[in-house]
């Protein structure tokens, strides 16, 4: 029985690989990515190559033989300075699309799907209170960013090809993760670290988040409790999280500490979010006049505020009722493993630039 991974090779997908492998619940775990020469994990068999081919999956599975599972989880960073909508398209849902039509085509069983609590619509405030499942997802022409809109559109798709043929799906819906090899979160952290006397807002909103092997544990769970046709699991859609919610700044200001930076309250300053997120629409404004709505700033962004300021918290009742679900406290063994090994590369990366 083989396991089928896209994107294995990034954050997410490293860590369900290395949980794939130490399960020992698949013969064969293969991986997809057009650059398979980084993040590997011992036991995986890795194949270069862009998912979004149906060309190409095809062959593979030609080559591979049954696979069982295919877990998706390759996606495009978050980040970055694009407003471009196609550009988020073509990977999260032409992609995704071509990927489920192969995987009816193959006779694939299961199909789950490393989605993101953005696709949650936030109120008028960007704020998310204990986002449930039934949560309204957000729409392709709604008033967000371009990868939150893809993402949703994806995760829709997603669990609409549930019982087409054979194929039952399911959703990963994973809050702010954070480990080892994190280049987004515990990176953009730890890349402002000198910043630490200053916070935007007041701390007193909530974030939920979750370490990699939290997530990817879900993500094992998931497909195990499909293969064995488990009732109230195909077609349906679960939160991740560490299950510890924390204020914003605490979470920003532990990465810092454990870096070799500790922070006094007494010592920060607090910057009100309002005339920042103002400050920062503006510019962002000038952005879209001078490049014909393409770009956006990389840093100085007015989401960004409003995510340094809002509540993002979400409701993990569902996995833990239905696929036993049960979080590892690990956030302090996570977020040091991730800051070692992003220090380590940086400094590596420092070297080669002198």
């Amino acid at each position: 029985m083989a396991a089928f991974v896209t994107g294995g090779c990034g954050f997410i997908g490293y860590h369900l690989v290395k949980a794939l492998v130490q399960s020992k619940e698949y013969t064969s775990i293969h991986v997809i990515s057009r650059d398979p020469s980084k993040n590997l994990v011992d036991g995986a068999v890795y194949h270069k190559g862009d998912f979004c081919s149906k060309a190409t999956i095809q062959k593979l599975f030609e080559r591979i033989g049954r696979v069982a599972v295919i877990f998706h989880v390759a996606s495009p960073a978050s980040t970055g300075n694009t407003r471009s909508l196609q550009s988020f398209l073509r990977p999260n849902v032409d992609g995704t699309m071509n990927l489920l039509e192969c995987a009816r085509a193959h006779g694939v069983e299961a199909f789950v799907f490393s989605s993101s609590v953005v696709v949650y619509q936030a109120d008028k405030n960007n704020n998310l209170v204990n986002a449930s499942e039934t949560s309204p997802l957000i729409t392709l022409d709604g008033p967000t960013d371009s990868y939150s809109k893809s993402k949703a559109e994806a995760d829709r798709r997603v669990l609409a090809a549930n019982g087409l043929g054979n194929l039952k799906t399911v959703s990963i819906r994973i809050s702010s993760s954070y480990g080892e090899r994190d280049m987004q979160q515990l990176g953009g952290i730890l890349d402002n670290k000198t910043k630490w006397r200053s916070q935007i807002g007041d701390n007193k909103n909530i974030w939920d988040r979750v370490s990699a092997e939290n997530a990817c544990t879900l993500h094992v769970l998931a497909a195990r409790a499909v293969l064995q046709n488990k009732l109230g699991i195909a077609g349906e859609a679960f939160n991740v999280t560490d299950d510890q919610p924390t204020p914003f700044w605490t979470f920003v200001r532990l990465v810092w500490k454990l870096a070799g930076v500790d922070v006094r309250e007494e010592e920060v300053k607090t910057v009100p979010a309002a005339p920042m997120i103002i400050m920062a629409a503006i510019l962002e404004w000038i952005y879209w006049i001078f490049t014909f709505g393409q770009r956006t700033p990389e840093q100085f962004r007015r989401r960004l505020f409003e995510y340094m300021s809002c509540n993002r918290t979400f409701s993990i009742e569902k996995a833990k009722e239905r696929l036993g679900y049960v979080p590892v406290d690990n956030r302090i063994e996570g977020i040091r493993a991730g800051v070692e090994w992003y220090e380590k590369q940086h400094a590596g990366k420092t070297r080669k630039e002198k």
